[in-house]
């Protein structure tokens, strides 16, 4: 029972709509506009949830905060969020699993399709050695 024999399907669904992204103008306009308001929002939040945020702000050494979000946020394109998504797909990791009602010839079968999709329609590279994260 269930959606695993579907898995493939969803998958290349899924890529292919990452690869050939559409992003309708009135769209972006609304999301940029709530992505606006929930940062001006924000410094009104409970105290908890500010305390938490400005500790991750202290405990990351490089991190964007919420000011610097809403000073660049109004110049941001769609043509620069595009652009973003091709370079950030030129190179990639990926780490799958595969949980649930799944033999594993088929989860090997999955994840083949995921490289091959990666290589193909997004014609993503593999990162350099250099650029691995190190296993903690």
């Amino acid at each position: 029972g269930g959606y695993n024999h579907k898995l493939g399907l969803l998958l290349k669904s899924v890529l292919d709509k990452v690869a050939a992204l559409q992003i309708k103008p009135d769209r972006f306009a609304a999301m940029v506009e709530e992505t606006g308001k929930e940062y001006k929002n924000m410094s009104f939040s409970q105290a908890y949830s500010w305390a938490m945020y400005r500790r991750e702000l202290l405990l990351n050494v490089k991190r964007w905060n919420v000011q610097e979000y809403t000073q660049v946020l109004p110049g941001i394109t769609i043509e620069d969020v595009k652009a973003h998504c091709k370079r950030m797909l030129s190179q990639a990791f990926v780490e799958c699993m595969v949980v649930g009602n799944v033999a594993a010839e088929e989860a090997h079968a999955l994840g083949d399709q995921l490289l091959e999709l990666m290589r193909g329609p997004m014609q993503a590279a593999p990162l350099f050695p250099s650029q691995m994260r190190e296993l903690r």
